[in-house]
């Protein structure tokens, strides 16, 4: 069987495994987040976290079943909806997305509803309309709504600005062979319905659809823990960088994370901080530096990753790391003490140990203590 990519690292058992975990890891997620979420923007990430989940299950299905066109066809689609993610965060336009979508979604029922063929087959408790749906579609309508969903050019920009290029070009724009017609449409197909090997013809493997398949679903779910307004737990972010670090390499410790987190839950630890407006992420901090310097929000990211690299390899290696005007990141010491194993309810001895700390300079103290004001 003749591979089509020499990246693809894992084989399909592995990639099945895989996909397992992030499908279980999602659910958690998901479960645990559901009876906080209130923006607009959490409901979005959810919402294609959830989608996520089921699309790499189908591409899975169809994989399986030799109907490897149809896996490119949802691949396709898989990378539309994290390139279409980008351009909604980058503009700005989550609200304006969800009033556009929920017009696109009155029109077409209204379509359905007015076509003078069709409309008698139509069972009228189904296709009926609440009175706030109609509302807000008048409303909307009327103060009218400006945004549009992205094509194919627009899409191959954004995934040139964020470093996604190569998944454009060879996902995106590959793949919609399979979606438009050619006339080579059928032949692997052909063989599937008769039983028929073609002559001269060499077997693929076709294993670096499901590589990219979960690459793709591992990237989405970064970028929406990265964007949402949740803090999430440290384990969280390492089961995903470790999930994209195990198809890259095939070496990781994701099955770890994952545990860790299931261990969280079970002793009712949360595994993330409600939105909090006082509370800066790395994400905001990022989008501030974008906005007030102009450079590109990738180069950003990689220099605030970077540094923050930076400190947290200093430390380790037992070394404080001090930046003028701002504090010292340094090492304390800790004492030895007696705790409690919480999972076996047992003592145990906790030995001296160094843990990170900071300490801001004077001129940050006075600042906080003169401009915020007690509640």
């Amino acid at each position: 069987m003749l591979k089509s990519d020499k990246r693809t690292i894992l084989t399909s058992d592995h990639l099945y495994g895989l996909k397992n975990d992030v499908q279980h890891f999602i659910k958690i997620l998901l479960l645990e987040v559901r009876p906080h979420i209130k923006e607009a923007k959490d409901i979005l990430f959810a919402y294609a976290m959830a989608r996520a989940s089921i699309m790499i299950q189908s591409i899975f299905d169809l994989w399986d079943k030799k109907h490897f066109s149809d896996c490119f066809i949802l691949h396709r689609a898989q990378i539309d909806r994290l390139l279409t993610l980008y351009y909604i965060i980058d503009t700005d336009s989550v609200i304006d997305f969800d009033d556009w979508s929920f017009i696109q979604n009155y029109e077409n029922r209204n379509k359905a509803k007015s076509d003078i063929n069709y409309k008698h087959n139509l069972i009228p408790e189904f296709w009926i309309e609440s009175r706030r749906r109609i509302e807000r579609y008048q409303s909307l309508k009327k103060a009218g709504v400006s945004w549009k969903r992205p094509d194919g050019k627009s899409l191959e920009e954004i995934a040139k600005k964020h470093n996604l290029y190569e998944l454009y070009k060879f996902g995106y724009s590959y793949a919609s062979a399979y979606v438009h017609p050619l006339s080579s449409d059928g032949e692997v197909e052909f063989g599937l319905v008769t039983g028929i090997k073609p002559r001269n013809k060499v077997e693929l493997d076709y294993t670096s659809i499901l590589t990219n398949t979960m690459f793709v679903c591992t990237f989405l779910l970064k970028f929406a823990l990265d964007e949402s307004t949740f803090r999430w737990h440290d384990s969280v972010f390492k089961f995903v960088d470790e999930s994209i670090k195990y198809i890259a390499s095939g070496n990781s410790k994701h099955n770890e994370h994952l545990k860790l987190i299931e261990e969280i839950i079970l002793h009712d630890y949360p595994i993330f901080k409600q939105p909090n407006s006082k509370t800066m992420t790395k994400a905001e901090i990022i989008n501030q530096i974008v906005a007030q310097t102009g450079i590109a929000k990738p180069t950003v990211t990689a220099t605030v990753e970077a540094i923050m690299d930076t400190i947290n390899q200093s430390m380790v290696n037992g070394e404080n790391v001090y930046l003028r005007g701002f504090g010292t990141f340094l090492m304390k010491k800790r004492a030895e003490k007696t705790g409690r194993n919480i999972t076996k309810g047992t003592s145990v001895k906790i030995p001296a140990h160094f843990v990170p700390a900071f300490k801001p300079c004077k001129e940050f103290v006075g600042a906080v203590k003169t401009k915020v004001k007690m509640q």
